[in-house]
């Protein structure tokens, strides 16, 4: 038995797991996040082509030794190469770590 109390009131008690996630997943058309605030959720979840692999391998660079060089994990290098989002500061480590000057930035990271 599960018990949910959201600020516009709660579940009464006694209520499954399964229908209080129904409950909630139709109550997300009240949630005020607009459309451009999902349209950005899709956007950032889009991969970004990008060559880090490519340069890491041609250095005959392990992921944990770009890893270790950066400061980063193993996991959030292995998300950078497949091309999901990451921050800026990352990708300033990464150059940083293949001995790559910033400016080569657009040549790694293809749609910056």
């Amino acid at each position: 038995m599960v018990t949910i109390t959201p600020k516009s009131g709660g579940l009464p008690i006694g209520q499954d797991l399964r229908f209080a996630c129904e409950w909630w997943f139709s109550r997300l058309h009240e949630i005020d996040c607009g459309v451009k605030s999902v349209s950005a959720i899709v956007e950032s979840s889009k991969q970004r082509p990008n060559n880090v692999r490519k340069i890491r391998e041609s250095k005959m660079m392990s992921k944990a030794e770009l890893a270790r060089k950066t400061g980063l994990s193993v996991q959030t290098i292995d998300r950078v190469e497949k091309g999901h989002f990451c921050r800026l500061d990352t990708k300033r480590k990464i150059l940083i770590a293949l001995g790559l000057d910033l400016d080569h930035r657009e040549e790694i990271f293809l749609e910056d």
